[in-house]
Order: C-alpha cells, then structure tokens, then sequence
C-alpha cells in the first residue's frame, strides 16, 4: 500500500505544481501584460508583421505576380468599299445605281436597302448615292461627262 500511496502523492504533487504555474501566468497576463503594453500601439508591432514568427525564414511570403492583359485594341473600322458610280436609274416607282467594284466587266445594280462589303445602300439621288455602316457615311457621285 505504501507504494500508491507514494504514487499518488506524486500525482498530487503535479496537480499541485501545475495549478501554480498556471495560476502565475494568469496573475502575469493579467497584471503585467496590459501595463508593459499600455503605451503601445499597433504601428509599434509593424516589425512583427514584416517578419512573422511562425514563417520558417521569417520573411513575408511572395506577393502572387497577376499577369497584366493589355488593352483590348479598338475595332478597325473596315474601309469603304472601292466603288464606282457610273449611272443611276431614277423614276418614281425605281431608284437603282449601277456601279462597279472589282471588275469592270461586270457592273452591279443596287438598290436602297442592298448591302456591299458590309455597307447598306441608304440613298439614291438622280447624281449620288450615299452608303452607311452604323454611324459612318460616304457618298458617290457621278463624274461629269467628258467633253
């Protein structure tokens, strides 16, 4: 029997010296911690931010490097089509241009609301026609005749 009651007397001698030291680190954090840290603040702790006790360099890790995408390019405006205007049908139930673009072989006939090369026919005069492509515009006019 001696030898448990001399185990348990160590065992209580544990309990008793861990209930002190636990009892001193709160009387420490309790009363001495605030007052070393009273006139502190917490730009005085930035050295603990530049070097981190749980990093093993105690160094910031990296910033991740974002890629940076460049611009996006506005769109070319394609340009007009290489037309020329060589007539023009006008009466009042028919409004046609004839006009040639690549071959001047082979003449085309447009009428208002046709497309060419991504220009819409808006306007047929007796001496001009004028194109459109959303907000840009060009006309073409007949060239005089030769003497």
């Amino acid at each position: 029997m001696s030898a448990q009651w001399s185990q348990w007397l160590k065992s209580l001698q544990m309990a008793l010296a861990t209930a002190l030291v636990l009892l001193f680190l709160v009387c420490f954090v309790g009363v001495f911690a605030p007052k070393a840290m009273a006139g502190s603040s917490l730009a005085d702790l930035d050295a603990t931010r530049e070097r981190p006790l749980f990093s093993p360099n105690r160094r910031l890790p990296p910033k991740p490097v974002v890629p940076v995408e460049p611009p996006p390019r506005p769109p070319v405006e394609a340009p007009p089509p290489n037309l020329q205007l060589v007539g023009v049908i006008f009466s009042e139930n028919e409004k046609r241009a004839i006009v040639i673009v690549n071959n001047p072989a082979k003449p085309q006939s447009l009428k208002p609301g046709d497309a060419i090369d991504g220009w819409q026919v808006s306007l047929i005069e007796p001496r001009k026609i004028a194109l459109n492509k959303g907000e840009r515009s060009i006309d073409f006019t007949l060239k005089p005749k030769r003497p």
